[in-house]
C-alpha cells in the first residue's frame, strides 16, 4: 500500500499510556490554505476534540471535480510546517469545518495515525472505541453539496459565500464551551454508533442526528438505506445485536479498503469481545484448551476465560494472516455459545448461537 506522507515526521505518541494525536486547525478564511499543528495527547489529559467521520473519496459524484483555490490546486495541508497530502473529500471537510475565529481540534484517522507504521495502526485501531466515545462530538461529513456547472472560480466563490453564511464554521466555538455513499463504509459502524453526540454536516450546514430522524429524512430515501441501518444499530447499541458475530453478519456488505477491517473495524462496537494488541497467543491457546477440556469432561470450568489476558478479545495486528484472524473470531464466537450452556442453560438460544457461528465463519 502506498502512503503519500510516509516521510512526514509524525510526533511520537507517549509510551505506556493510551494516547492519540490531535490536529489543530488555525483559524482562517475559506480561501486561506489550511495550516495546522499535530500534537500527541494522552487521554488522561482529557483532550477536547471533534472526531471526523467521512468517506475515502467523494461522498457525491458531483463533489469529485469541485475546484480548489487557484493558489493551491491540490489537497495539501501544512502540518507542523511540513506539507501533508490528503484526499479531496477530507480536504473539503476541513475547509468547511474551519473557523475564522477559533482554532479547531480534530481527530481524523488519515492524518492523526501514521498509516505507514503497522504497530501504531494496530494500537490506534484497538483504541478506536475510546476515540469516538471520548470525543466532544462526532461530525459525520456528508459532502460539500451540489453546485451548478460553471467556471471553477464561480463554484469556489459560491462555496466560500455559503461557508460564511452557514453553521459548520461554528463547530470550533462549541469546543470552547463544553445519493451518496456515506453510510456504506464499514468504519462508519462505530463512528455512528459510539459517539455521545452525533452531528451531520452537509456543505455549510449541520444538524443533530435526532433532528434529521424526526424529520424522516432517512425514512423514504433509498439512498439513505445504509444510514438507516446504522442509526437503527445505534439505538440498539446495548443489546444482543452488538455481539461481534451479529455485527459481522449485519454489515457484511459494507466497504473497506483493508480486508482485515471486516473484523477490526467492528471491534469498537462489539459488546462481547474487546480489541487487544497482546502478542502471547500460546498463553491464550493454553487457557482455551484447559477450558474446553473441562467442558468435555462435564465439569463446570473454573474461572472465566474471557477474563484471561487476551481471551475474549481479538488481537489487532495488520501483519496477521487472514486465517489467524478467522481462528480468533470463530474461537471467540464458540466461547460465547459454550458460555450459554454453562451459565444459561437455554438450549434454543444455544442452538441459534451455534448456527450463528457457522454463518460468521462463512462470512469472515
Amino acid at each position: 500500500m502506498h502512503y503519500a506522507n510516509k516521510s512526514f515526521p509524525f510526533p511520537p505518541l507517549p509510551p505506556s499510556v493510551d494516547a492519540i494525536r490531535v490536529l489543530t486547525i488555525t483559524p482562517g478564511d475559506f480561501s486561506d490554505p489550511l495550516v495546522c499543528t499535530l500534537d500527541p495527547v494522552a487521554f488522561s489529559q482529557k483532550p477536547k476534540y471533534v472526531a471526523l467521520s467521512y468517506t475515502w473519496g467523494s461522498s457525491y459524484p458531483d463533489n469529485a471535480d469541485l475546484p480548489f483555490y487557484p493558489q493551491w490546486p491540490t489537497p495539501v495541508l501544512t502540518v507542523n510546517n511540513e506539507p501533508f497530502s490528503v484526499k479531496h473529500n477530507l480536504h473539503l471537510a476541513l475547509l468547511h469545518l474551519r473557523s475564522s475565529i477559533h482554532p479547531l481540534s480534530v481527530w481524523a484517522d488519515a492524518i492523526c495515525i501514521n498509516q505507514a507504521d503497522t504497530a501504531e495502526r494496530n494500537s490506534q485501531v484497538a483504541l478506536m472505541s475510546f476515540i469516538y466515545t471520548r470525543a466532544v462530538k462526532v461530525v459525520a461529513w456528508l459532502g460539500a453539496g451540489n453546485y451548478p456547472a460553471s467556471s471553477a472560480s464561480n463554484r469556489f466563490r459560491t462555496m466560500s459565500l455559503e461557508w460564511k453564511a452557514g453553521r459548520t464554521k461554528q463547530i470550533a466555538a462549541s469546543l470552547m464551551h463544553p445519493h451518496h455513499t456515506y453510510g456504506t463504509r464499514l468504519w462508519m459502524v462505530q463512528e455512528i454508533c459510539l459517539p455521545r453526540l452525533l452531528i451531520f454536516a452537509y456543505g455549510s450546514e449541520m444538524w443533530d442526528h435526532k433532528a434529521l430522524q424526526s424529520w424522516g429524512i432517512f425514512d423514504h430515501n433509498q439512498g439513505f438505506s445504509s444510514m438507516r441501518q446504522l442509526l437503527e444499530t445505534r439505538e440498539k447499541r446495548h443489546s444482543n445485536m452488538m455481539t461481534l458475530s451479529s455485527l459481522i453478519e449485519r454489515f457484511k456488505r459494507s466497504q473497506c479498503l483493508e480486508l482485515r477491517d471486516r473484523v477490526f473495524g467492528l471491534l469498537g462496537c462489539a459488546n462481547d469481545v474487546r480489541a487487544s494488541v497482546m502478542q502471547n497467543d500460546e498463553e491464550d491457546a493454553d487457557v482455551l484448551q484447559t477450558y474446553l477440556d473441562q467442558l468435555a469432561a462435564g465439569m463446570k470450568p473454573i474461572g472465566n476465560p474471557r477474563n484471561a489476558s487476551g481471551f475474549g478479545s481479538v488481537r489487532v495486528d495488520y501483519a496477521r494472516s487472514f486465517y489467524d484472524i478467522w481462528i480468533n473470531v470463530v474461537t471467540s464466537a464458540y466461547f460465547q455459545a459454550a458460555n450459554l450452556r454453562i451459565f444459561n442453560g437455554d438450549e434454543i438460544m444455544l442452538n441459534e448461537r451455534q448456527i450463528g457461528i457457522v454463518r460468521t465463519a462463512g462470512i469472515v
